[in-house]
């Protein structure tokens, strides 16, 4: 998400992010593939050791990333990429942590 806020910038210094390679609908596409890979194994981990106390919080994380791409898909001020982009790095952990 960082890089397709960015994208006018790096376009401009020649930094080829992969939304500048791809394009942005592919990128929210690859945004969407990647939330639904951290779920399925994040499944796999609870299966693996048989401790399924996470998956609520990987399944919230999954969620609100899911939710919080299509919305910035239409929004694109600085504080609202710094509030929910860089909020979701946070979530997760403080779900775990806190779960």
């Amino acid at each position: 998400m960082f890089d397709l806020r960015d994208m006018q910038n790096d376009r401009s210094n020649n930094i080829e992010t992969i939304p500048f390679k791809i394009g942005i609908s592919n990128s929210y596409k690859l945004i969407d593939i990647f939330t639904y890979l951290f779920f399925a194994l994040s499944i796999g981990q609870c299966i693996r050791q048989h401790n399924w106390e996470r998956l609520p919080g990987a399944a919230i994380t999954t969620i609100a990333t899911l939710c919080i791409a299509r919305y910035l898909k239409n929004k694109t001020g600085e504080l609202v990429y710094l509030v929910l982009a860089d909020g979701l790095m946070l979530l997760y952990s403080l779900l775990v942590i806190f779960g």
